[in-house]
């Protein structure tokens, strides 16, 4: 049996480790290339470090962008996983270029820096191991 699939039009905005297909892979549990929309840039968002942490939270910056990639058609099932691994944060509805999308926005109490979070920097040095504790963290879920 298939999962049922949000509406054609729910686009869903990624700008942190999930922009990552091995990263989204590990947490969906297959290959999300049939669900994604392409690359974004967004403005009035900023892409900063977690207090502590190696990923970011996305927060609004009249004077910034954030890269980010877009995806759309996630199963129920998909999007239950995606909330799971994003636990700390909440999803919510935001602008992209006159249209909505989903993006996973920090609560006001999590603890979240000014300095930018860098994705070359991640994928370099970070993505490796987060990869490693995403695949053993996922093994957790219900699924």
């Amino acid at each position: 049996m298939q999962d049922p699939i949000t509406k054609k039009h729910d686009l869903f905005f990624f700008y942190g480790s999930l922009r990552d297909v091995d990263i989204l892979s590990a947490v969906i549990g297959k290959d999300p290339k049939s669900n994604y929309e392409g690359p974004q840039i967004i403005t009035g968002w900023q892409a900063v470090f977690v207090a502590g942490e190696k990923y970011p939270a996305l927060t609004k910056n009249a004077m910034a962008t954030c890269a980010g990639e877009t995806y759309s058609n996630f199963s129920l099932r998909d999007l239950a996983k995606i909330d799971y691994f994003e636990i700390e944060y909440h999803r919510e509805t935001i602008e992209i270029e006159n249209q909505t999308s989903s993006a996973w926005l920090p609560p006001a109490s999590m603890k979240i820096t000014t300095k930018a979070w860098n994705w070359d920097h991640f994928l370099t040095f970070e993505k490796a191991a987060f990869l490693q504790r995403t695949k053993h963290y996922m093994k957790d879920g219900r699924w």
